[in-house]
């Protein structure tokens, strides 16, 4: 499959776009926001061999398909995958196994907050195969599509907004004072029609602008030679882009300066000019390092914990068949504490393992129609819940209705409640599963008679490593992972997970998941969420 280079370094852009410069530049001339989705399916279509691809774009009334390049089954709706609460919030494309077999990549068209469209492709093959850099293009097309659709849509506006030529012009100058980068408009001689404050404030310049000076007039020589040869590639390629642009201020101090381009028509077709954008890349440089430094630790702790798992496995079947050789009292004592302390090496080394998973994106679930009824029963059974000093009581509403959910993760999500609830309870009790429907919703309850928590660490409780600090807690074991990785279960499933609890008394955990199907997911009234059917 072909992919393009992941890191797209300011310094290598030149020959690394012109592979791709006719697919961008159809992206951004598309005329409508069915041109501009078609533009990007063929640019799309042109990284590999895919069973299927769709476009979808986002209207008043949900998500209306676009179309599709390849047949492959039936469309469904983006939002009905759990993986694409994830690929929303964090505007980045998500790998998951498809239900048919394969696998599929759900990339969001987003601009900001608002979420545009989605491209799903999908193709034969295991998801451990997808290069990173795969992603990182499909990510720089949707980019660009959001860039062509919000174009659209402010020109669009404008349309709508005019009443004049003075009103434009008002209306699109308050547009560009409030945009944080610096903007201008260009004609194609190189006169400047609109430049923001913002720009001005960039390069120092101090006196006001009159329409139609020459951007020679305007800017540093230093600035101005990289910028009127943008302009040239803007007018000539229709779009210019990203490039490095290094400055120093009167001060001394030396900046970086990221500037791209596009082309402006006007009603008729006919370009009128170019709309430069400067932005300070000296954070986003930063950024950027801080971004490489998270993914380097995660890939050393996932290649760590791969290579710590095997020899845990070796020592763990060893001790077991010594266990069953030796007779002596002090011997099996002994041996018994390599093999407690192997099963936590191997318990934390999973819960790493868990959290790579899903720090990059691939954390797939495999959905299927599951009795809660028999889910929550089967925690029963589970040696590490059981205790000589406490009392689990299962509760389940009767007549549930079967749910679409991935048994096994839904399972280690209520093990992990439960055992907590176990744990920090060390006096003993009762400790309470619940599950039933409400509200169009499926939820499950974890009650315990323990130590509660405290308001101020309930804050930080589903945070990885975050465990609270306290002289009742000191003794009880745990790695702070397992709150983290269970949050990050329920939310791929598309659910919420909530704690209600009181210093002394116990605590409660809620998971709420959507019901998909017939009422689909409603909004949960926090102020229920300490009452059930059975409270």
């Amino acid at each position: 499959m072909a992919s393009m280079p992941r890191d797209l370094g300011y310094e290598q852009l030149g020959a690394r776009w012109e592979a791709v410069r006719d697919q961008v530049r159809s992206i951004l001339d598309g005329a409508a926001p069915e041109a501009v989705l078609r533009a990007l399916r063929e640019a799309v279509s042109s990284l590999g061999r895919w069973g299927r691809c769709e476009t979808w774009r986002a209207t008043g009334d949900g998500s209306s398909l676009s179309g599709r390049v390849v047949a492959g089954g039936e469309p469904s709706r983006p939002e009905t995958r759990p993986e694409s609460a994830w690929a929303r919030a964090n505007r980045r494309p998500v790998v998951r196994e498809a239900p048919s077999g394969g696998f599929e990549i759900l990339a969001p068209i987003a601009s900001g907050p608002d979420l545009l469209g989605w491209v799903v492709v999908g193709a034969p093959g295991s998801i451990e195969d997808v290069p990173p850099a795969l992603l990182s293009d499909l990510q720089f097309l949707t980019d660009q599509a959001a860039f062509a659709l919000t174009n659209r849509r402010l020109v669009e506006e404008l349309d709508a907004r005019r009443r004049g030529v003075e009103e434009a012009r008002h209306f699109l100058s308050n547009i560009l004072e409030g945009m944080a980068h610096g903007v201008m408009t260009v004609s194609p001689d190189g006169r400047v029609t609109q430049v923001n404050r913002n720009m001005l404030l960039m390069f120092e310049v101090e006196r006001g602008l009159e329409p139609g000076r020459r951007l020679e007039e305007i800017l540093p020589p230093a600035a101005a030679g990289p910028i009127r040869e943008l302009l040239e590639e803007v007018l000539q390629t229709g779009f210019g882009m990203d490039r490095l642009l290094e400055h120093t201020l009167s001060g001394g101090t030396r900046v970086d300066y990221g500037v791209s381009g596009s082309l402006v028509r006007g009603a008729s077709g006919m370009a009128t000019g170019a709309v430069l954008q400067c932005r300070d890349m000296t954070a986003t440089r930063e950024l950027e390092r801080l971004r490489r430094l998270d993914q380097m630790k995660s890939e050393f702790v996932n290649n760590v914990s791969h290579e710590l798992r095997t020899p845990l496995t070796s020592i763990k079947a060893y001790t077991d068949a010594l266990l069953g050789m030796v007779e002596d009292e002090t011997q099996v004592k002994f041996l018994r504490v390599v093999e407690e302390e192997s099963d936590r090496l191997l318990e934390l080394i999973e819960n790493l393992l868990n959290v790579s998973r899903i720090e990059s994106g691939k954390l797939h679930l495999v959905l299927a129609a599951v009795d809660p009824s028999e889910l929550v029963r089967s925690i029963e059974k589970v040696s590490r819940v059981q205790s000589e000093r406490h009392t689990l009581i299962l509760e389940v509403a009767q007549g549930m209705p079967q749910v679409n959910l991935d048994a096994d993760k839904m399972k280690e999500v209520l093990l992990n409640l439960v055992s907590n609830a176990v744990k920090y309870s060390p006096a003993g009790g009762r400790v309470w599963l619940r599950a039933f429907p409400r509200e169009g919703n499926l939820w499950f309850e974890v009650a315990d008679e323990g130590l509660g928590i405290s308001e101020e660490n309930q804050k930080n409780l589903f945070e990885k490593f975050f465990r609270v600090d306290s002289e009742a807690t000191r003794n009880i074991r745990g790695t702070g992972l397992g709150l983290a990785i269970t949050r990050s279960i329920v939310q791929a499933h598309g659910g919420t997970l909530h704690v209600a609890s009181t210093l002394g008394k116990g605590s409660t955990f809620t998971v709420v998941l959507p019901v998909h199907g017939a009422q689909g997911r409603q909004e949960v009234d926090l102020g229920t969420v300490e009452q059930s059917p059975f409270a």
